[in-house]
């Protein structure tokens, strides 16, 4: 992942946490795409999860990425 002196515990944090945000956004979020409709659904999920890989290619702070990959887990 390119980030400089982190262990392994960090990276496997980062992983974990994305699958705990997809499993909670899966559990919150599943009615939305009945509600707003499929196509507005997948344009702003599919914005946010644009925006979350841009942070996480173009910023090698530890905590950005761990913060992207949340919210790209939740997308």
């Amino acid at each position: 992942m390119d980030l400089m002196c982190v262990s392994r515990t960090k990276i496997n944090a980062i992983v974990t946490t994305y699958f705990i945000s997809y499993g909670i956004a899966g559990l919150m979020l599943y009615k939305l795409p009945d509600t707003w409709g499929r196509k507005k659904t997948i344009c702003v999920f599919g914005s946010i999860h644009t925006f979350a890989q841009f942070l996480i290619i173009f910023f090698p702070d530890y905590n950005i990425r761990l913060f992207a990959f949340a919210l790209m887990g939740s997308c």
